[in-house]
């Protein structure tokens, strides 16, 4: 029995890419989390994680108290929760139903992009959290997706289907949103806004000219990729030209580096790709300092304090955008090049089959140039991307009060 809407408390689950050490993912989580609770109050959230021990030491090391935040095993990495007694940690199956049918909303995402190249066990798992909802009669929303190339013909029909079903379908993007009225979505129910971060946004906190001197400080993202990612001549012109790169810019400016590692998971960890150029460079009396994430608030203090940033990890392109640091984007999936292009940044981001030390000296060049005309259009960006990523706690509310007291939405 669900309960009577006299004196009831809201709930909220949220499913996503959570729990994994991937700062990226986890700055999604935290915006998602306090924009919920900063319009619904006393709202309970149930977050469906990887890894609760994660999950709540995260929200420990970001000031939000743990008992605010149930969380339950997603089923994930299989059927035993990691880091729990194997008899207990089954138990999740029994709460994901319980908590999915108490919840007024469930959302889904941001988690893994919809498209062919996406792990299909990963894809469907992400997708079939409506399956549940659908099955014990819960509202639910796909929020921030991104979306690429599906040929698939399961997830094409699944998430029609399902998709369909869906209180709404919010986008990262505006491609993510043409990809979604071409899988078959009902036009109304798909909003184009923005990445999530966008929500916590810092505006600049410093004058316009401060940064119009040479560089002292670069900040570095970089991604280690396997064979299954790029074939090996294309990996090892990544790093050659990383590589190169770096020798340039020192004998050029004598700056320091900082290396962002925005991945810590076992299987996609950052700091391989930091051992092998800093195992590279160093030979050469060439040092890049490694920055141990302490919380998100330091994390984009110390991101602000560069000069310019180059960056391979998505998050890594969004937070510098989000400090006013002009940043070159090294694009391995669409997603950079979508953000960068849709906020008319696209003559900044370089394709990975494409890169090449020339090339990305050029555009390094052309950064450098157009750095202050940059961080005037920064600005600009910035509040564009906030205003529409806080459309969507607008639509969690309506989805609320239409479930709650029958309100007629508009989206």
């Amino acid at each position: 029995m669900r309960r009577s809407k006299e004196n009831r408390q809201v709930i909220i689950s949220i499913s996503g890419c959570y729990g994994e050490n991937n700062i990226g993912d986890d700055i999604l989580f935290m915006a998602l989390v306090r924009g919920i609770r900063a319009r619904l109050h006393d709202c309970t959230i149930v977050a469906f994680t990887a890894n609760r021990k994660n999950t709540e030491r995260l929200l420990v090391r970001e000031g939000i108290e743990p008992e605010s935040v149930r969380t339950v095993y997603s089923g994930r990495w299989g059927l035993f929760e990691p880091e729990s007694p194997p008899l207990l940690s089954i138990l999740w199956i029994f709460q994901t139903f319980r908590w999915i049918h108490r919840s007024d909303l469930l959302l889904i995402g941001p988690g893994n992009p919809i498209k062919d190249d996406t792990n299909r066990f990963k894809l469907l798992f992400y997708l079939s959290r409506a399956v549940i909802a659908y099955l014990l009669k819960t509202p639910y929303a796909y929020i921030g997706v991104g979306v690429g190339n599906v040929t698939w013909r399961v997830s094409r029909c699944f998430f029609k289907i399902f998709g369909n079903r869906a209180v709404f379908i919010s986008a990262r993007d505006l491609v993510s949103a043409e990809k979604l009225s071409e899988l078959g979505i009902d036009g109304p129910k798909v909003i184009s806004l923005a990445d999530l971060s966008f929500c916590e946004t810092i505006l600049p906190s410093f004058p316009e000219n401060e940064r119009t001197m040479a560089p002292s400080i670069i900040g570095l993202s970089a991604r280690h990729f396997s064979y299954k990612h790029f074939p090996e001549n294309i990996i090892k012109n990544y790093y050659d030209s990383l590589i190169s790169w770096c020798k340039w810019i020192n004998s050029t400016y004598g700056c320091k580096f900082i290396f962002f590692p925005f991945c810590e998971e076992e299987h996609q960890s950052d700091f391989p790709a930091y051992d092998k150029l800093s195992s590279k460079l160093e030979p050469h009396s060439i040092r890049i300092e490694i920055y141990r994430c302490q919380n998100f608030s330091e994390l984009k203090s110390q991101i602000a304090q560069c000069d310019l940033f180059l960056g391979t990890r998505f998050h890594s392109v969004l937070l510098a955008t989000q400090q006013n640091v002009p940043v070159l984007a090294i694009s391995y999936e669409e997603k950079a090049y979508k953000f960068m292009k849709e906020v008319g940044l696209e003559e900044y981001v370089i394709q990975i089959e494409e890169l090449s030390f020339e090339l990305l000296k050029h555009k390094w060049e052309q950064l450098y140039r157009n750095r202050e005309s940059i961080q005037q259009n920064l600005n600009i960006i910035k509040q564009q991307q906030a205003d529409l990523a806080s459309r969507y706690f607008d639509l969690i509310v309506q989805a609320v009060e239409k479930k709650i007291h029958g309100a007629s939405v508009s989206w």
